[in-house]
């Protein structure tokens, strides 16, 4: 932490060897004011310690517009434009696209990557040690690929046919999953080793069945179960470590191309109109409940929303259903997204002209804050905090703050001209693209 420096003005020269001149006490009738006075004073000004400090300068990185930048993994990766590259043609289109990569958020240079590929990159990643990652569309059959390189070579270290899904924690294993079948619904999923690209563990799609990951609707970024529903109701359990089967059970919910086969909010959950629906523990598979036909909503889409489950996809619309009995608790005709955040959602509508930011009651649906026009960046630096920003145009003016989840009050912590539009928080910094192509890092 720096030191508080405070301004002491110039120091007298010690030579004039005359006395310092004796001034009079102050009179005893206005000394007593003086102490209760500087004691509210200092109350009033928030206390003897220094006022905060103003955030620090943002960093800037200089990139061209033909320049595509990713943030992931606590880095930021700028994949340069691609040439035209010598190689082995699998297409009609081989390309050479340089990579380099930046910590955040001091945006410190750390490695520089070579790929040649036969499409447009789509993912960057950290793999192990100095190992890239990168996943791309190619002009052959299937149309996904996932790779591997490392600096000073443009050549894979390891290079695989499939779509690329997440990477677990410890970086050592890729999610992918093959176009192996006619049916572009039916993928067979693959742990890969991201240092060889060896096949860890296989899960096929069951054949006339239904495949599903844990918290599928959740965002997660490498769920820890792939579940199965084959054509005879059962529904297998398999570990993503090791490719483990973890547990099974078998439903009674009719099983085919009408059955409908989430997870989220913790429960497996397996739908029909016929049957209803039967919600399961992810985890020990155990039952939890059970909604006669025609069940939950066909047209919908599950995922976690804190302490309920949201069901989204409806033609403008949003609920919320209690994860312990299935009961619908609110829906709404107006929410059209919402981002968890704490014990509170944050909500918008898409119909709106600008963004208007709410904070509702998971619980009751209720409204209990409005923030006004702000965007939500996540979490914020405190519980009952969310990062925010907004974006003015005309005039491209960038404002970010952190918003009072109870209040809906946002304390404004820095602003910016010129801005593109694309803003993420992440690792500690707010990233934006500039008008000039540049990307700007604001550190929080």
């Amino acid at each position: 932490m720096r030191e508080a420096v405070i301004e002491l003005g110039e120091v007298p020269s010690a030579g004039s060897g005359e006395p310092d001149p004796v001034r009079p006490r102050g009179s005893l009738p206005y000394r007593w004011v003086v102490a209760p006075l500087a004691v509210a004073l200092t109350v009033a000004l928030g206390g003897a310690g220094p006022p905060p400090r103003p955030p620090p300068e943002p960093l800037t990185l200089s990139v061209t517009l033909s320049d595509s930048v990713r943030v992931a993994g606590g880095r930021v990766h700028v994949i340069g434009p691609g040439e035209k590259a010598e190689g082995r043609p699998r297409s009609r289109r081989l390309m050479r696209y340089p990579i380099r990569s930046y910590r955040l958020p001091d945006l410190a240079p750390l490695d520089t990557w070579t790929t040649v590929v036969d499409g447009d990159i789509s993912y960057v990643g950290d793999g192990l040690g100095d190992i890239l990652l990168y996943s791309y569309q190619g002009n052959f059959a299937g149309g996904n690929a996932v790779a591997a390189v490392r600096p000073g070579s443009a050549e894979p270290v390891w290079e695989r046919h499939a779509f690329l899904y997440g990477v677990s924690a410890d970086r050592g294993t890729v999610l992918a999953f093959e176009d192996t079948t006619e049916d572009p619904f039916q993928q067979d999923w693959v742990g890969l080793d991201s240092r060889t690209g060896a096949i860890r563990w296989q899960v096929r799609h069951p054949t006339g069945g239904h495949l599903t990951l844990r918290g599928a609707g959740d965002l997660a970024a490498y769920p820890s179960r792939i579940y199965t529903l084959r054509p005879d109701g059962l529904i297998e359990a398999w570990d993503t470590a090791d490719g483990t089967l973890a547990g099974s059970l078998r439903t009674t919910v009719a099983v085919d191309h009408d059955t409908r086969f989430w997870s989220a909010g913790g429960l497996l959950l397996v739908g029909h109109p016929r049957t209803g629906t039967i919600a399961y523990g992810d985890g020990d598979l155990g039952e939890r409940w059970r909604l006669g036909a025609p069940g939950l909503e066909e047209n919908t889409f599950p995922y976690a929303c804190g302490v309920v489950i949201c069901l989204t996809g409806r033609p403008g619309g949003l609920a919320a259903i209690d994860p312990a009995s299935g009961r619908e608790l609110w829906r709404s005709d107006f929410w059209e997204f919402t981002q968890p955040v704490g014990d509170r959602l944050l909500v918008g509508s898409s119909d709106l002209t600008e963004p208007e930011l709410s904070v509702l009651d998971p619980v009751t649906g209720r409204v209990v804050a409005e923030a006004g026009s702000w965007s939500s960046g996540g979490p914020g630096p405190e519980p009952g905090t969310a990062w925010v920003y907004r974006i003015q145009t005309p005039g491209y003016r960038l404002r970010y703050g952190i918003l009072d989840l109870a209040t809906g009050t946002v304390r404004t912590l820095g602003s910016a001209e010129r801005i593109a539009g694309d803003c993420v928080f992440a690792s500690g910094a707010l990233i934006c693209r500039r008008l000039d192509s540049s990307v700007g890092v604001w550190r929080l």
